[in-house]
């Protein structure tokens, strides 16, 4: 089992050999892998020199962990390259099962608020869904291209590679 929590913790004892086992900034994203017994299994931070926040977790049929949530860090930790930076952006990232490895990682949003709050998996997609205020949100292909109001719904696919 995974958890996945935000928390201004700089205590905490990360295990050794995960990919980022000492806090990034004001409050990370803790990662706790437990075993079925319920022991420590592996525990990593995530994050970068400001704000993250988790929301959504989800698990595949090989183990890796994917996570949804935002930031506010410019220098969050991405494998894609730079992605937008304003205000909050939702996040979508890929960790591998022991927490070692930072499989993928997306910040996405406009110039407001946005949110990752959910995930769900596929044995080809990764979403996430959550929630934008911002007016210059990255729409592509969309039933639905314009803001409604103060905040939407918003979803994001991402194609997994193996």
């Amino acid at each position: 089992a995974f958890l996945a929590v935000a928390a201004p913790v700089t205590d905490f004892p990360a295990t050794a050999g995960t990919f980022q086992p000492q806090p990034g900034g004001k409050s990370d994203i803790l990662i706790v892998k437990l075993a079925p017994s319920g022991q420590l299994s592996a525990a990593t931070y995530l994050g970068g020199s400001e704000a993250e926040w988790a929301e959504g977790v989800g698990v595949d049929a090989a183990g890796n962990l994917y996570l949804s949530g935002f930031t506010s860090s410019p220098n969050f930790p991405l494998t894609g390259g730079a992605g937008p930076s304003g205000g909050n952006d939702l996040l979508a990232v890929t960790l591998s099962p022991n927490l070692s490895r930072l499989l993928f990682s997306r910040r996405l949003g406009g110039t407001g608020t946005d949110d990752g709050r959910t995930v769900a998996v596929s044995s080809s997609t990764f979403v996430v869904a959550g929630t934008s205020d911002s007016p210059n949100w990255p729409v592509s292909a969309a039933a639905h291209p314009s803001r409604s109001g103060g905040t939407d719904g918003v979803i994001a696919a991402f194609t997994r590679t193996p």
